[in-house]
């Protein structure tokens, strides 16, 4: 159960960066 929360939180944090990169692009393409 422990390890199942770990690759969540993990995956959740991993999403956040991909749009925080995403969003980084957009303001540089700009």
């Amino acid at each position: 159960m422990t390890m199942a929360k770990v690759i969540c939180a993990l995956l959740r944090y991993t999403d956040d960066e991909k749009s925080l990169v995403i969003e980084h692009e957009k303001l540089r393409q700009s």
